[in-house]
């Protein structure tokens, strides 16, 4: 338990989280469901914007244009991107896969690379999902803006996503597991199948802001990708 939650603190300072050290574990994770369960969670649908928008966290992220935004969803145009990339298609659980493909990218920014080179913490952490697939396959991949060594484990690798227009379902809180992702996910098709709207509907992407110690204002996207 000591040496995960270790683990969980580096991952808050990435993020830029406040330190919560001194605060006993299960009186995080208490006054965390206590914020998800009193429905104060949801996010802030963000406005157009030129720079950066404030759910980054001043972070760097991926830069987009709105093109059209309704009640359920936006639709946003992403130039292409370049991202470093890790996936599996063992049965874990969801919990469990992304905490072991989180811990391989993690290696990689702090210097498993051809440079050996430390890259600062980006968002949003994504995951595409592909659920036509058994096991279910899952790919996690951290954005790099600029620096782009050459991972030294052969299971991480550099890819690439090409311009693209992606319909966006923003929601906060705490998600605990793959349950809320899928409800979410479920909630933004049937709204893009309401609307007669055509895409891409066997693979979406999770998309996470936040370090795990953030209790407000946390920001989490479901991405499905236009035809």
């Amino acid at each position: 338990m000591e040496s995960r939650l270790t683990f969980l603190l580096v991952v808050a300072s990435l993020f830029g989280a406040p330190a919560v050290s001194g605060l006993p574990l299960v009186t995080i994770f208490s006054k965390a469901i206590r914020y998800f369960a009193s429905g104060d969670a949801a996010a802030a649908a963000p406005a157009v914007h030129n720079g950066p928008p404030a759910f980054c966290n001043d972070l760097s992220c991926p830069r987009f244009q709105i093109i059209d935004k309704t009640l359920d969803y936006e639709l946003r145009r992403y130039e292409a991107v370049q991202w470093v990339s890790t996936n599996t298609s063992e049965g874990y659980s969801y919990t469990v896969s992304t905490t072991r493909l989180f811990r391989k990218l993690f290696k990689y920014i702090k210097g498993a690379n051809a440079e050996e080179k430390k890259i600062a913490m980006t968002v949003p952490v994504i995951n595409l999902i592909n659920e036509t697939a058994s096991p279910r396959q899952l790919e996690m991949s951290f954005y790099l803006p600029a620096e782009k060594p050459q991972p030294s484990d052969p299971r991480v690798y550099l890819t690439n996503t090409p311009k693209m227009l992606v319909y966006v379902r923003e929601f906060g809180g705490f998600t605990f597991g793959y349950r809320r992702w899928e409800m979410e996910a479920k909630k933004l098709t049937a709204a893009l199948d309401s609307a007669g709207i055509t895409y891409h509907s066997t693979f979406f992407y999770t998309a996470s802001y936040n370090s795990p110690f953030t209790l407000f204002g946390r920001h989490n996207e479901i991405w499905v990708i236009a035809k």
